[in-house]
């Protein structure tokens, strides 16, 4: 088996398996078995080429050069016109940079070639969250969830998306499916402890940021929530201390500064 690299987070895999050892993705090796109208059937030559030319695109994809990437997707598009794996990552690239309505345009084609693409469904319920759609997108990650039913991240974002729609029990069921099939994924513990946040379970999810910094002690994220989670507990002195190794790792961070400063009138208030 030749190498290629996850459609999902980029991870380069070299060995057979039917998941991402990294991210838990679904894996589509392009091995040639590219999937295209009848018209469209590329030699064993040009199937080579055109999985080179993805391959290409998606490791700089997942290094950030996007112009590079493009440029690979298009020279592949150009020899297979229906190549899902070239359409669904050129997607991947103008998601990246904001352009979510072509994004979802590029998922589309490669969904018209096949309805069963879980990277492009899942990556346009993405683009449609990010575009403020979240009712629609929660749609599309649950049709990517009747194919990859244990997938993490397809999990996570559902969850993020129901949280946003003020749907918190339901966020909070599906973030914990997530955590069975990833329990020690730091990101999907930290959203968890916001969706927690969100229903008043203050204690639950300080426990959540806890098991985070366990893992990344300098996660400024992580120290901001913590810090509000002992604010909302009355633990004003403990919070202070989390402001400041929050504020060691991102000193110039606004919201750092803001809850700091929050905290310190509460105790001034009430030690008056």
């Amino acid at each position: 088996m030749n190498n290629f690299f996850c459609g999902q987070c980029g991870t380069k895999i070299s060995t057979p398996s039917k998941f991402c050892k990294h991210c838990g993705s679904l894996l589509v090796p392009p091995s040639g078995k590219h999937t295209s109208s009848s018209s469209d059937q590329l030699d064993e030559e040009k199937q080579n080429k055109v999985s080179w030319l993805n391959n290409k695109g998606i490791s700089f994809l997942y290094a950030g050069k996007y112009l590079e990437a493009t440029s690979y997707f298009n020279n592949a598009l150009k020899i297979s016109p229906n190549d899902e794996i070239a359409l669904s990552h050129k997607g991947d690239v103008l998601a990246s940079v904001g352009v979510y309505k072509d994004a979802i345009l590029c998922y589309d084609k490669a969904l018209e070639i096949n309805s069963k693409n879980v990277h492009a469904l899942h990556n346009k319920a993405k683009a449609l969250a990010n575009s403020g759609e979240d009712k629609t997108a929660i749609d599309w990650f649950n049709k990517a969830l009747e194919i990859d039913s244990t997938n993490p991240f397809i999990l996570c974002n559902k969850a993020k998306a129901l949280s946003r729609i003020d749907s918190q029990k339901s966020a909070l069921s599906c973030i914990d499916d997530a955590l069975n099939y990833s329990p020690d994924n730091i990101d999907i513990l930290y959203i968890k402890g916001n969706i927690l946040s969100r229903l008043s379970n203050f204690q639950d999810a300080l426990d959540c940021y806890n098991k985070v910094l366990e893992i990344n002690p300098k996660r400024t994220d992580a120290l901001i929530c913590k810090g509000n989670e002992l604010t909302n507990l009355g633990l004003h002195q403990d919070a202070i201390l989390c402001y400041d190794q929050a504020l060691e790792n991102d000193p110039d961070n606004p919201f750092v500064i803001e809850n700091k400063n929050h905290v310190l009138a509460k105790m001034e208030k009430t030690n008056e």
